[in-house]
């Protein structure tokens, strides 16, 4: 049987995995994860893209965003900031750039930790 959704319903990918019926009590997802989820992604890609950024600014002799700036963006959003610093070849010889990887790991703890739930049914 089929389900209609209605404005403020569930959104996307969790809309259609909780609308069907018999799927054994699989998991399901709260709204509010979906907007951390979202929110999440947009600061990895403000790390990325302030990275970018400097990297350009650096090519172009131009005024730069400081260190202590990008170190707090990777803290926030380490996967774009690693992206950034991988991709772009970008602040990679820099030793105190080392602790990028330490956030990485920080986070991905902290998802496991908060995903742990749903993979264990």
């Amino acid at each position: 049987m089929e389900k209609e959704f209605l404005a403020g319903d569930e959104v996307g990918l969790f809309c259609i995995i909780n609308s069907i019926e018999g799927h054994g009590g699989g998991m399901t997802i709260p709204d509010t994860a979906l907007l951390h989820l979202v929110l999440y992604a947009v600061l990895n890609i403000f790390s990325f893209l302030t990275f970018a950024d400097d990297k350009l600014k650096a090519k172009n002799n131009s005024w730069r965003t400081s260190e202590k700036r990008l170190l707090v963006y990777a803290f926030v959003g380490p996967f774009g900031a690693l992206a950034g610093m991988k991709l772009l070849r970008h602040k990679t010889q820099k030793i105190k750039f080392k602790v990028v990887y330490f956030f990485l790991l920080l986070h991905i703890l902290v998802i496991g930790y908060y995903l742990m739930p749903f993979l264990t049914g």
